[in-house]
Order: C-alpha cells, then sequence, then structure tokens
C-alpha cells in the first residue's frame, strides 16, 4: 500500500493572526508564520492536488465548482477579518517552506500590496446597453445613413434589398460605436472617488444572457472603505440620470483584491 502524500494548498497571505473559518477541503486551515506575516493554508492529498491529478480534476465540473467556490468562500471571511492578498485557485506547494521561500524571495512587492490594500476593497461593475436599444437610433443619425436612405427611397425592388442591409449594417456599427463611446465616458466617471481602477476587455458579443443586454463596461475598482457608500450613491446617480430602461448597471462586491495584488 502506498503512503499517501499531503501538498500544501495556499489561499492567501494575510497580515494578522485571524480566527480561521471551520470550512476547508479534507482538513483544518492553518496560518504559517511569514514574515510579520500570515500564511493561510490546507494540507492537501496529492490524490486530488498534485500537478496530474488537477488536470483531470480541473475539467470535471462536479468536482471543480465546488473546490473554486470553498476557495473563494474561505478568502472572503478572513478578508472580513483583515488585509488579505489572495492567491488563484488551485496554487500547490510540496511543502509549508516552499511558500516561506517564496514570500521571503519576494517580501518587498508583498509588503508594499499590504501596504497598498490596506483599509480598501474591490468592486465591480458591469454597464449593459438595454436589449432594447431603439433610443440609439435617435443618436445614430448620421451623413453616410442619411444618404442611403434617400438612395432606398428611388431604388429598384433588387438593390432596394441590398440598400436596406447595407442601411442595417450602417446603423449596427454606428450603434456599436455609441455604445462603446458611452462606456468609455462611464468608466471615466466612475473612477472619480477610488483608489485604482482598470477597464477590462469585451468579449465579441458578449450579452447578459438572461435578457441579451450588449454589455458595454466591465471594469474593477478599488475603493477606500469609506468611500464606498458615497461612489454607490453616484452610480444610482448616473443610473438615474440616463434611465435604466437603456443602460443597466450590475455592481456588485465587496471581493478579495485579485485585480489589484502588484
Amino acid at each position: 500500500m502506498h503512503q499517501e502524500i499531503f501538498l500544501t494548498y495556499l489561499y492567501c497571505f494575510c497580515d494578522q493572526p485571524v480566527e480561521l473559518p471551520a470550512f476547508s477541503f479534507e482538513r483544518p486551515l492553518q496560518l504559517l508564520p511569514v514574515g510579520k506575516n500570515y500564511a493561510v493554508i490546507e494540507n492537501v492529498s496529492s490524490k486530488d492536488f498534485s500537478e496530474l491529478a488537477l488536470q483531470k480534476n480541473m475539467a470535471e465540473m462536479d468536482w471543480l465548482l465546488p473546490k473554486v467556490n470553498l476557495h473563494e468562500s474561505v478568502v472572503q471571511d478572513l478578508m472580513n477579518k483583515a488585509t488579505v492578498l489572495p492567491i488563484k485557485f488551485a496554487t500547490i506547494f510540496s511543502t509549508d517552506n516552499n511558500i516561506v521561500e517564496l514570500y521571503n524571495a519576494n517580501k518587498a512587492d508583498y509588503e508594499d500590496n499590504f501596504k497598498k490594500l490596506k483599509g480598501k476593497q474591490e468592486w465591480g461593475i458591469k454597464v449593459y446597453s438595454a436589449a432594447d436599444d431603439s433610443w440609439l437610433l435617435q443618436q445614430a443619425n448620421d451623413k453616410e445613413i442619411n444618404e442611403a436612405k434617400e438612395m432606398l427611397a428611388s431604388a429598384t425592388p433588387g438593390k432596394a434589398f441590398l440598400m436596406k442591409k447595407k442601411i442595417q449594417g450602417l446603423i449596427n456599427r454606428k450603434k456599436s460605436e455609441i455604445n462603446k463611446t458611452l462606456g468609455s465616458e462611464l468608466y471615466r466617471a466612475l473612477k472619480t472617488g477610488t483608489v485604482e481602477s482598470l477597464q477590462k476587455s469585451i468579449l465579441p458579443a458578449q450579452t447578459d444572457t438572461d435578457n441579451d443586454s450588449k454589455l458595454i463596461l466591465n471594469s474593477v475598482f478599488l475603493l477606500e472603505k469609506g468611500a464606498v457608500e458615497q461612489w454607490l450613491a453616484n452610480i444610482q446617480n448616473v443610473e438615474t440620470e440616463l434611465g435604466n430602461d437603456k443602460i443597466v448597471f450590475d455592481v456588485t462586491g465587496p471581493w478579495p483584491p485579485y485585480h489589484f495584488v502588484g
């Protein structure tokens, strides 16, 4: 019988010795001193977390999703008790000492991150243009579209079909340009009162699958905890001013500051 091998799973670093949550993958969580801070770790079996096992398990949603959710639950619990530097899911080390060595080799960077993130929260905002985007047609009125419409009025039936397709293409392009400009303007406005921010890329045709709205802004922000309430109020004011029948804000947080750990 082969002896079971245990590896060290790293959830995050934190800046003080906190009470650890009772939930974990297999065994109780532990605090590992690293410099003047702490690593939150768990001993896990190589049967599930070795490199070879992970290659298989990461493709198994029934295995993966509960593990990812638990990882996030641990980090979110800890961020309410201390400043945390979150670590991505399934970061594994052969021994505890490997983590100490990693920390010591990057000590200055870790300590700078603790200073930067202390007393701050990460929030995310996605902004959608409503599925009914007929309001954009009022702003999609430009010279090229108008000329095409004039040509359509006198076109033969065969040409009219092609002209209609051309006009629709021009309108769609113009609406995309308006949405892109609006997303950029909103991002600049939402940055006000934040410490750092990041505008994330948007995949082509990315939508809200619940209502087919078009995503026009995907962004994350780092805020002082004391500034969050006013910042959220400002978002509400912007949404009201634009009209939530046109633009939908999806605000989430606070989150562990994954996007702002240097």
